[in-house]
């Protein structure tokens, strides 16, 4: 983490409580969730600058990742179109 990271966060745990409070990419809440979209979240890390280069580098991991998750199911969907 950056000085200024470190001054808006307080610790790296603090940053990885916000991170788990953030539903994947086009995830859909269930129920009553009280978890931030990935779009706010992203958001926020742009707005915050250099204080959101760790929240942004991590968001773009989770992203990322939950495309190559979908991607084999995307594939599928569209050999049945076929």
């Amino acid at each position: 983490m950056n000085s200024a990271e470190i001054q808006f966060w307080g610790t790296p745990e603090t940053l990885g409580g916000f991170l788990r409070m953030i539903r994947r990419p086009g995830e859909e809440p269930d129920g009553y969730d009280s978890r931030h979209d990935f779009e706010f979240a992203l958001s926020l890390a742009e707005s915050l600058g250099e204080a959101g280069e760790t929240l942004y580098a991590e968001l773009m991991k989770m992203k990322t990742s939950s495309e190559a998750e979908s991607e084999p199911e995307e594939i599928a969907q569209e050999l049945v179109a076929v």
